[in-house]
């Protein structure tokens, strides 16, 4: 048994799940600090994975996202439809994550939990979006996530949400890291990446 610690909000307050031996969701979710942690009232089979600076968490459960206001119950989103997972959410309440249109699954961006209409975020290849999770947002509307690439490997992106058209935006590819070389080391580069989160200051984390 274990935990993630899945998502922090700018005053400090963690969200995450417990996991079994196997690294696998148990379904209890929690968030607080370091100090003082409490079980969250998410769903059987959901996990929790970002909290703003009101206490709001999103989260899913692969096949169905959901909202948890602080202090409230636990709502589905509706918006869009399909939402498999909802991974980010900033103090403006905007929310991001991916959705199933199809055979594709793109990211998505949410105003709000009570919006209607949402813009779906594509990939940088141009291509149908078949495996897109925008994953974090700062309170300037810069996202980020990873997407599946030609080479069947995960690749970060980023895009920011003053750029969409026609309720579309489409991310912009951030490089693989690379390895220093090391005197007397083979040399290594990094295949793949994932981007999963974001402060105002547009530093991104991941691995």
């Amino acid at each position: 048994m274990g935990s993630n610690a899945n998502g922090i909000s700018n005053n400090g307050q963690v969200v995450g799940t417990q996991v079994d031996v196997n690294n696998v969701p148990t379904g209890a979710n929690y968030t607080g600090t370091a100090t003082n942690t409490s079980p969250l009232a998410a769903a059987a089979g959901q996990t929790a994975f970002g909290i703003n600076s009101a206490g709001d968490v999103v989260g899913g459960s692969g096949s169905s996202a959901f909202y948890l206001p602080n202090g409230g119950t636990l709502q589905t989103l509706t918006t869009p439809a399909g939402a498999d997972n909802a991974f980010g959410i900033n103090d403006l309440g905007n929310i991001v994550g991916q959705y199933t249109a199809g055979a594709d699954t793109p990211g998505f961006y949410l105003p709000s939990v009570s919006s209607t209409s949402f813009t779906t975020i594509d990939q940088p290849l141009g291509a149908a979006s078949t495996a897109v999770n925008a994953q974090g947002i700062n309170n300037k509307g810069l996202i980020v996530g990873f997407y599946l690439g030609n080479d069947g490997q995960a690749h970060g992106f980023d895009a920011n949400i003053a750029n969409a058209s026609g309720g579309t935006l489409v991310g912009t590819a951030i490089a693989d890291p690379t390895i220093p070389s090391v005197p007397g080391e083979p040399g290594a580069t990094f295949v793949f990446s994932q981007v999963l989160g974001v402060n105002d200051e547009g530093i991104a984390v991941g691995y």
